[in-house]
């Protein structure tokens, strides 16, 4: 693959070619409008495009090709290729590019050559990068700091309202997709953990922790789990690396010890809910004491912050809580929203996309619960819910598995069986492209469905 120079090169492009027309592919066309209104668009995508889609890129002047078929006779003629975070390298399309020396690359790469920012804090972690770096840019706004977040989360960095150069702190959430192939430098890096996820994207679990652990060698200073021993084994040799650990008292944040009280107190001030959001709160504290911000004063801001949607969100209570936590895509993401309801029986909803995942780490938590004050009952959803409710009835038979065909009957299931006082949470442990089109589409399913169960 041809290198890309280390200017504004997409301004000289005379044909541009955009891979997938998500949030990053609209930002990247509209972009074009005033960097290089004179380029030739070319979207390619597999799926047709919507109807507003269609109008969108029609307003652009842009050119749609559907079919991976199609997007390898034409991208060969493109001056560059620009893929989406979701598309893979090893997509027809992008090797086609690559065997003709069509340079490819994403939209965070086109940001950081053109604004070469030097405030840039990136977040990324299997689980919890969301929920941390929408809550530091709060922390930090809070205590007087100027703050955009984006990348992953919210905003295409190409959408900002301001230049980067006018702010503090740009804090930017970054996917494995999205690092695999990244040429920025952040200031600093923030490693929440590294568990099994996305490896047929990247084609399987090293590739997945290597790609992931490029925060590493990209980032001029680090901050890692101290709790998770396969961060702390690839980020050994970084030369700058502080550490955050939620695992004991006082907590470890960055430099500081922070007294486990203080955050436990700090965290039940607030809407997060769940012990797993302490770690959260160290990662948070241990960026703003790097960035000169006390603990106190950011810590201050937490009481006014808003939790992201399905994230172990309260949709419904009708003497029960139906709790939303969708984006829960792996096991260990539902061993912690479980963790969120200790001594409460649960209606659990799990099952999803089947993604090879291990289930052994929520199979000991349901086992440990099976004879406690907060019993849990397994309400097994297609397709890896299915495979749980074997590994269950061959392992631990004590565990109350009740099998279904889909979310609607999930939720009039967990109607029936869940006490009053008790919880109903939707935390699937796996993807939901199987029967939705999104987590959140599957969030906003379980919500209207729990809100219309009969009084």
């Amino acid at each position: 693959m041809t290198d890309l120079p280390d200017d504004d090169w997409l301004r000289g492009a005379g044909t541009v070619a955009v891979h997938g027309l998500g949030r990053e592919g609209r930002s990247l066309v509209t972009d074009l409008a005033t960097s290089n209104p004179g380029a030739e668009i070319l979207v390619l995508d597999d799926a047709a495009p919507s109807d507003d889609d269609r109008q969108f890129l029609a307003d652009a002047g842009a050119t749609s090709v559907v079919g991976p078929d199609q997007g390898v006779e034409v991208v060969g003629d493109a001056d560059v290729l620009v893929r989406s975070p979701g598309v893979p390298p090893s997509h027809a399309v992008q090797v086609a590019a690559r065997a003709a020396d069509v340079p490819v690359t994403t939209v965070l790469n086109v940001f950081f050559a053109r604004h070469r920012p030097t405030n840039v804090v990136a977040i990324t972690g299997t689980k919890g990068k969301s929920t941390t770096t929408t809550l530091l840019g709060h922390l930090l706004g809070e205590a007087g700091r100027t703050v955009r977040v984006a990348g992953n989360v919210g905003t295409s960095v190409l959408d900002l309202d301001v230049a980067p150069s006018a702010l503090d702190h740009l804090v930017l959430e970054l996917s494995s997709y999205q690092l695999a192939d990244l040429r920025g430098r952040p200031s600093l890096g923030l490693w929440l953990n590294l568990h099994r996820d996305h490896h047929g994207w990247h084609g399987g679990g090293e590739a997945y922790a290597a790609d992931k652990g490029r925060i590493v060698a990209l980032s001029d200073r680090l901050i890692v789990n101290g709790a998770d021993d396969r961060v702390l084994a690839r980020s050994r040799d970084h030369r700058d690396r502080a550490q955050f650990d939620a695992s004991g008292d006082p907590i470890v944040a960055g430099r500081l010890g922070v007294s486990r009280a203080v955050l436990r107190t700090a965290l039940e001030s607030s809407r997060l809910v769940g012990t797993h959001n302490l770690a959260n709160l160290a990662a948070v504290v241990a960026v703003g004491a790097d960035l000169g911000v006390d603990p106190a004063a950011l810590l201050g801001g937490l009481a006014s912050f808003r939790p992201l949607p399905h994230r172990l969100e309260l949709v419904h209570d009708d003497g029960r809580r139906w709790v939303d936590d969708s984006i829960a895509t792996i096991p260990e993401a539902t061993v912690a929203a479980l963790d969120a309801f200790p001594d409460t029986p649960v209606t659990l909803l799990a099952g999803g996309f089947d993604r090879d995942q291990d289930h052994a780490p929520l199979l000991a938590v349901l086992a440990t619960r099976a004879g406690g004050p907060g019993p849990v009952v397994v309400v097994a959803l297609p397709d890896t819910g299915h495979r749980l409710a074997i590994d269950l009835a061959g392992a631990h038979p004590d565990v109350a598995v009740r099998p279904v065909p889909d979310l609607a009957a999930a939720v009039a299931e967990a109607d029936r069986v869940t006490p009053r006082g008790g919880v109903v949470l939707l935390s699937p442990a796996a993807a939901s492209f199987n029967q939705f089109r999104s987590f959140e589409d599957r969030g906003h399913q379980f919500a209207t469905l729990a809100r219309a169960r009969p009084a």
